[in-house]
Formats: C-alpha cells, structure tokens, sequence
C-alpha cells in the first residue's frame, strides 16, 4: 500500500481525545426465514451488558399492514367515541 501512495502526504492532528477500549458480551445470532427465491437471512446482535438489539426484524410486510391498520382503525374508533 505504501507503494501507491508515493508523493502523497497526510497530516492528522488530534488534540484533547481519548481513546477508550471496552470488551462488552456481544451476542450474535442468526436466523434463517425460508421463503421463495431462497428465504432470507436475519442478524441480530445483542449487547450483553445493557440489553440493547441491533439487526434486522424478521417481518412478513403483509402481516404488519394488517396490524397497522387493525390498530389504527381501534385507536380511531375509541377516538371518535370520547369526541362523540
């Protein structure tokens, strides 16, 4: 690498920062969603001191469109039921 940087030059001046390493338990898992056109495959990662999750959610779009419209039109009617 150092051969295709020749004549070029970089300076990096970093004042007042501190670098801080932390091992954490970290959590992997995946998980395989069989599908047409060959499924899809999921990542999840989980911080094993606070809990927190990062990844993809394995949702099928029409069951979530169904929920949200299922919910909204709950929320709506208790709506229009206080007003009215």
């Amino acid at each position: 690498m150092a051969a295709a940087c020749v004549g070029e030059q970089e300076r990096l001046d970093v004042h007042g920062t501190r670098w801080v390493s932390m091992y954490l338990p970290v959590w992997l898992y995946s998980f395989h969603q069989p599908g047409s056109k060959g499924g899809m495959l999921h990542y999840i990662a989980v911080n094993g001191r606070t809990g927190e999750t990062m990844g993809s959610v394995p949702v099928q779009q029409w069951k979530l469109l169904l929920s949200a419209l299922t919910v909204g039109t709950f929320v709506e009617a208790i709506a229009l039921w206080i007003i009215l």
